[in-house]
């Protein structure tokens, strides 16, 4: 994924938005297989934007935006803000209080938590498998 990330990297907002919708829908045949845990570490690697095996408020923001988009969601306000959404996971999943969400800090964040596992990586849960949900 490091050629799309670097690419995104250059982009205006809206630019990156359509692009990490494009990355969603994509990569959602590779979140359809495997465990939970590797199915939530594919989610991770999409928010991860920068490579950089963690995740910012900036990256998280604009991944937000990308599902809703992807979603249809047109209420952002108040909590659904997406930069106010993402400061409440990152403050919910950064055990590190670096800031930034690592990707053992997401998988266990997630399984930890239905409601950002499902703002994040929207996955149904059917009997012990996930599917995903857009």
């Amino acid at each position: 994924m490091g050629a799309e990330h670097d690419k995104m990297q250059h982009l205006p907002p809206t630019e990156i938005n359509q692009n990490s919708i494009e990355l969603l829908k994509s990569n959602t045949s590779f979140t359809e297989q495997g465990n939970v845990d590797e199915r939530l570490a594919v989610a991770f690697d999409m928010h991860d934007i920068s490579d950089d095996g963690q995740i910012d408020q900036k990256e998280l923001t604009n991944m937000i935006s990308a599902i809703y988009d992807l979603n249809g969601e047109t209420d952002r306000q108040g909590d659904r803000e997406p930069k106010k959404r993402a400061q409440q996971i990152i403050s919910a999943l950064d055990v590190g209080n670096d800031k930034k969400i690592s990707k053992q800090e997401f998988i266990t964040g997630c399984k930890a938590d239905p409601i950002i596992c499902h703002i994040l990586a929207p996955f149904k849960s059917t009997s012990n498998t996930l599917v995903m949900d857009y």
